[in-house]
């Protein structure tokens, strides 16, 4: 379905992926700076109940949402469950100065409660988890350095 016509050779088709996966390689990404702030697997209530809140779009029932659409909402998801989660993973303990130090015990607490958990860890074998590395360092987007 990506490639239409078939496979291409392994490079083309390596950089067709890229494109696809960074939304037409619009998407800056500092590979070796990133961080996840968001997981479908943890958040995947909260996407859903956003986009309906924002967009009246149940992502359950849409089949006709492209990827790159999806994406481009997604990004506009502001003032919703999602995002607040989002933003709250984003904040550093250095953008807390400012709190006192019970407001800072509370938001530390609430971090905690909506990190990322390591879903992907306990589904795969090492021989998958192997295979998913490799294709991730293929296509750029291991987090690791």
């Amino acid at each position: 379905m990506l490639f239409g016509n078939g496979i291409p050779p392994f490079d083309v088709a390596l950089d067709g992926i890229k494109w696809f996966l960074s939304c037409r390689g619009t998407k800056q990404n500092d590979n070796e700076n990133s961080e996840q702030y968001f997981s479908f697997d943890d958040d995947h209530e909260r996407l859903f109940s956003s986009f309906m809140v924002k967009f009246g779009i149940n992502l359950n029932k849409t089949t006709d949402l492209h990827f790159f659409e999806f994406i481009s909402l997604m990004n506009d998801l502001h003032k919703t469950s999602f995002r607040n989660v989002v933003d709250l993973r984003m904040l550093k303990t250095k953008d807390l100065k400012n709190y006192s130090k019970e407001q800072k015990a509370e938001i530390l607490k609430q971090k905690r409660k909506f990190a990322i958990k390591q879903v992907l860890e306990k589904k795969y074998t090492d021989d998958q988890k192997q295979a998913i590395d490799y294709f991730d360092n293929l296509v750029g987007m291991n987090k690791e350095k």
